[in-house]
């Protein structure tokens, strides 16, 4: 009667070990949503930011034609926006991070 019991135990205790996996890799695949679905706003906020520095750059350039601008002024010009390319960059890879984990846990979990 004692190891019945004790088996009981063992079992709620594996129910339970089971149903709080469960539950952390339903609010793991819940924050991988929403941090994917953040990443994206990121990356379309940078993209008009990249578009931005893109016209100021050609801008400075075109006033350097005219001797209006300094090359100091167009050389900085076109260092924000390589920074902001990179910053393009490097969001658009945390993006692609994160979606590649979500697909391998949800491929995993319909194994």
């Amino acid at each position: 009667k004692a190891n019945l019991e004790k088996a009981r135990v063992e079992n709620l205790k594996a129910t339970q070990n089971y149903q709080l996996a469960e539950q952390q890799m339903n609010l793991r695949l819940k924050q991988l949503q929403t941090t994917i679905k953040t990443l994206g706003s990121e990356v379309e906020s940078l993209k008009k930011e990249v578009s931005l520095a893109h016209h100021v750059s050609e801008n400075y350039q075109a006033r350097y034609a005219q001797k209006l601008a300094s090359m100091n002024d167009v050389l900085v010009k076109k260092s924000d926006e390589l920074r902001a390319i990179m910053k393009l960059n490097d969001t658009q890879n945390r993006q692609y991070e994160t979606i590649f984990e979500f697909e391998k846990l949800t491929t995993k979990e319909a194994l």
